[in-house]
């Protein structure tokens, strides 16, 4: 089951340090300035959200490189990343004389980027294709590092509730494993609220992801580590639900199958206290890993997990074969 839960904060939070800056609109003239910025290795770049263009570390006065949360760093673009670009590039080529004369050309060793450059001269069409081809990836790398920092910059500005006070609110709520007591009302969510989630995604995988959901709820049993959450009223805030699976009969690895806070109760830390009680449950029970699977909304956690030691395993990637259709014709 894939997780659906988007963690929010309420809306009388109080004014942050970050919010007097904003990640300015991903133009195209902005899109290019980053590529300079990015292939210029003799000089080392920042974002500055204040004026929303790239500016050189060293033009930085010296009075403002304490405000560390009003630069953002460029996507990273080495020496190496070229030439896997150059190595994608040569095997997609479909002409075969220029596709053995820039494989050769890579092969060199000292000189490559210089015998690269040469071999396409000889060439005009092939040479900007290979122009084309590079402006495309490069734009790639900036758009997910763009969405990525967008996320991460939302997620800081949201803010969590001082330690103290967090502690303090989430003293009040109850912390449950009757599965009995909330499985139906569970049911109830996944049936009715759970499916908006993937709506992100778009259709038709929105209805893969809802349908994996379902089937994988189904097969819930004792066996499954359950926590719930009820407010002090007692009231449904929330829960996390772990399904156990087994290595050659030894480790237990605890993988979570679904995970939701009501949406009144979110920005408290519920979630906080549903990972913490979900990994202190399964350590009493010796276990040795515990997996969680984002999608859709869910994906704006993993800042949050990563802060908590979870690391990445796994991604799953969608094609849209109308869109990879059109981008064949547009290279013929």
């Amino acid at each position: 089951m894939e997780l659906s839960c988007t963690i929010i904060t309420m809306n009388n939070r109080q004014e942050t340090q970050i919010d007097r800056y904003t990640i300015p609109p991903l133009t195209d003239e902005l899109v290019y300035q980053i590529i300079f910025c990015m292939e210029d290795q003799s000089s080392d770049y920042i974002l500055d959200l204040k004026t929303g263009v790239p500016i050189a570390l060293d033009l930085i006065a010296s009075e403002d490189k304490g405000d560390e949360e009003r630069y953002l760093e460029h996507p990273t673009w080495r020496p190496s990343d070229g030439f896997r670009i150059m190595e994608k590039f040569v095997s997609s080529l479909r002409n075969p004389i220029y596709r053995e004369k820039l494989r050769s050309a890579l092969a060199r060793g000292k000189g490559v980027f210089r015998e690269f450059k040469n071999v396409l001269k000889q060439e005009p069409a092939v040479e900007r294709l290979w122009f084309y081809y590079k402006e495309r990836e490069i734009k790639q790398k900036i758009y997910k590092w763009y969405e990525q920092q967008t996320e991460l910059h939302y997620l800081k500005s949201l803010g969590e509730p001082e330690e103290s006070i967090a502690d303090l609110i989430l003293s009040d709520f109850i912390v449950t494993f009757d599965q009995d007591k909330w499985k139906d009302h569970i049911r109830k969510i996944a049936e009715e609220r759970l499916q908006p989630e993937f709506s992100g995604v778009g259709y038709p995988l929105d209805q893969l992801l809802f349908q994996e959901c379902e089937a994988e709820w189904n097969t819930f049993d004792d066996s499954w580590l359950m926590v719930c959450i009820e407010s002090p009223t007692g009231e449904f805030a929330g829960f996390i639900a772990a399904s156990p699976s087994s290595f050659e009969g030894s480790s237990l690895i605890y993988i979570v199958k679904d995970l939701y806070v009501e949406p009144i109760y979110r920005g408290l830390g519920i979630f906080k206290l549903l990972i913490d009680t979900l990994c202190r449950k399964a350590s009493e029970n010796e276990a040795d890993r515990i997996i969680i699977e984002l999608s859709g909304r869910a994906k704006s956690l993993a800042p949050s997990l990563d802060r908590r030691g979870f690391s990445l395993i796994s991604e799953r990637f969608a094609l849209d074969i109308a869109t990879w259709r059109d981008n064949q014709k547009s290279e013929i």
